[in-house]
């Protein structure tokens, strides 16, 4: 969870309609062009698809354009309130503005009108982390587990929450649990061996502190 935006449905789930399928394939094969430029079709089309206005507010944030995603997902919120994915992409675009309050309550909204989808919590605990909210992050990340646990990406999201509060051994049970998810993903490997490492020259500082 360290990129503020890393893909709009991290496990998986289509989150942006099946009415978007081709959008969604151009942005997961890398073409986020043509996905702005289907998004921006059906908006044409339709004024009101909420679905749309969420990818693309999904797209202006992965150009690094929070301004614009933000204005993007007051236009999905304006066609649909009580959107799940708008929301939770309001909370990741709030995020990036460093409003945590307000993004906290965007991921609560969310979670709130889909309890059940992974998404809200996951987003959420990346913002409550962000702000510094450990036990916050703690309870959403947990969640996520709880909903997805057979997703290595939700105990990545657990470990990064653990790091961020220093409880390194913790993080490294969480990517241990990843890394038997997948074992082929080179990157929670490493990150995985940084964090034993981490976790082993603290315990040998504070043992010569003590010493």
């Amino acid at each position: 969870m360290t990129d503020p935006d890393p893909d709009p449905t991290p496990f998986g789930a289509a989150s942006a309609g099946s009415g978007l399928a081709p959008a969604i394939l151009a942005w997961r094969s890398g073409d986020l062009e043509s996905a702005a430029a289907l998004c921006r079709a059906r908006t044409r089309e339709n004024p009101c698809d909420a679905d749309a206005w969420t990818l693309l507010a999904r797209l202006a944030l992965r150009w690094r354009r929070p301004r614009q995603a933000l204005e993007l997902c007051g236009r999905a919120l304006v066609a649909d309130p009580a959107h799940p994915e708008a929301l939770v992409a309001l909370g990741a675009v709030l995020g990036a503005l460093a409003a945590f309050a307000e993004a906290e309550t965007a991921c609560r909204r969310a979670a709130q009108v889909r309890p059940v989808s992974p998404e809200a919590w996951y987003q959420w605990a990346e913002v409550a982390r962000l702000a510094g909210r450990h036990g916050m992050a703690l309870r959403a990340a947990r969640q996520v587990v709880a909903l997805r646990p057979d997703a290595p990406v939700a105990w990545q999201g657990l470990a990064t929450v653990h790091a961020s509060a220093g409880r390194l051994l913790d993080a490294g049970h969480a990517l241990s649990r990843a890394c038997r998810l997948d074992p082929s993903d080179a990157n929670v490997k490493a990150r995985l061996r940084r964090v034993v490492a981490e976790h082993r020259a603290r315990a040998d500082g504070e043992g010569k502190g003590r010493g």
